[in-house]
């Protein structure tokens, strides 16, 4: 049974080429994408933090899937991107249906993390060191990419 993606992309484009990378890393695990979020298995957004209107335009998108998880809790819903980067744990907060949250450092993490959350491990965070929160080289090792894969 193929597995479903809704991916929405909001700000620059930047997060366009993001949002292709994760959707063509998920289609290599079995996902197609699909143009409603009732529809999918796995429901993403790709966000900016340059504007704040694009931050609330997300977590009003976010409130709409309050009562569809409820109905389906296997659903997975994440928030990818700026926003996830600079929110981290704030969007657990606002919206604690969210499963995933990773920063634009990590996309090419997020086949994996689903697949972690889909067996059971629950919430997931991954995003970028903040510059002083470790050594140089943990930083550096924490901004992977699609680019250095």
């Amino acid at each position: 049974m193929t597995k479903k993606l809704y991916i929405e992309t909001v700000g620059c484009q930047m997060n366009m080429l993001d949002s292709e990378l994760v959707v063509a890393a998920l289609r290599r695990r079995g996902y197609e994408l699909v143009h409603e979020p009732a529809a999918a298995d796995a429901i993403l957004y790709n966000t900016c933090s340059v504007r704040e209107h694009a931050e609330e335009k997300i977590y009003s998108a976010l409130g709409r899937l309050r009562r569809l998880k409820k109905a389906n809790p296997d659903k997975v819903i994440g928030v990818l991107g700026c926003m996830a980067q600079n929110h981290q744990k704030t969007v657990f907060e606002r919206a604690p249906y969210v499963d995933l949250v990773v920063g634009p450092g990590q996309l090419h993490q997020v086949p994996d993390l689903i697949e972690r959350i889909a067996a059971g491990a629950g919430k997931q965070l991954e995003v970028s060191l903040d510059r002083k929160a470790a050594a140089r080289s943990e930083v550096a090792e924490s901004f992977e990419s699609f680019a250095a894969k």
